[in-house]
């Protein structure tokens, strides 16, 4: 009994030591709005992945500041690399994957799918990647906020279908796919939940398919400067796996 006391205080000496290590420690997460994974808030990101990273947050003991900035300045601070800094939601690109330092995963995206409009024959369980792509005939919509995965993304630049794109409003896409505007779009499950909702559109009255050399959804990662402490990291590795597990919620 004595034993087990023992253990039990040096444990909360241990914890109580870390802790005021890191509570003198701030950190500031950047982020930019991503609806349904990041919406801007009063009081910081929520969403998908917003309401991961401020759960993650919870599970420190680092005083967090949250800042609303561009993409564009997100790179930018990455290449001026102040201390403590991380970007909310990073995937990994070959673009970014040398400018900081990825945590583990905080969120993994369900499977991506193409939509399409039900009585276009043209689309079907047997439809692939490369017919969709590499046809004339067919409109890609591109919702321009949301990420892509960079495979894809390399198909669409090298077969160059015909292409719509969609701005601010996402939910549009369904109207551009539902008025002729475009063909198909495409989206991951809870991106085409999301905005069929927006749209007021039924998710139901469209098609759905899932192309088996469709790449599947992305994880993202709190991506931090290259001068981010080691135990700011640690403390934010640590918080993830509670909160997480390879980016799934607990």
């Amino acid at each position: 009994m004595i034993n087990r006391r023992l253990t039990s205080i040096i444990l909360f000496a241990l914890t109580s030591l870390l802790d005021s290590a890191y509570a003198s420690e701030k950190i500031t997460i950047i982020y930019n709005e991503q609806s349904p994974y990041i919406i801007h808030g009063s009081w910081g990101p929520y969403g998908f992945i917003g309401d991961v990273g401020r759960n993650v947050s919870i599970k420190t003991p680092l005083e967090f500041t949250w800042e609303k900035t561009s993409l564009l300045r997100q790179e930018h601070t990455l290449k001026e690399n102040p201390a403590n800094t991380c970007v909310l939601g990073a995937t990994k690109t070959e673009r970014w994957k040398d400018l900081g330092v990825y945590t583990h995963p905080i969120y993994q995206e369900k499977n991506f799918y193409l939509f399409a409009r039900a009585d276009d024959p043209f689309f079907n369980a047997d439809t692939t990647l490369k017919t969709v792509l590499s046809s004339q005939d067919k409109k890609l919509i591109r919702v321009k906020k949301y990420p892509y995965h960079e495979n894809l993304l390399e198909l669409i630049e090298k077969y160059l279908p015909p292409t719509i794109n969609i701005g601010a409003q996402a939910a549009f896409a369904f109207h551009a796919l539902e008025e002729g505007r475009g063909d198909y779009v495409f989206l991951s499950e809870n991106e085409g939940a999301y905005l069929a909702h927006q749209a007021k559109r039924p998710i139901e009255q469209f098609r759905k398919i899932k192309p088996k050399d469709l790449p599947p959804g992305e994880k993202h990662y709190f991506l931090c400067t290259k001068a981010t402490s080691p135990s700011a990291l640690e403390a934010l590795n640590h918080a993830i796996q509670e909160v997480t597990h390879d980016g799934a919620m607990h």
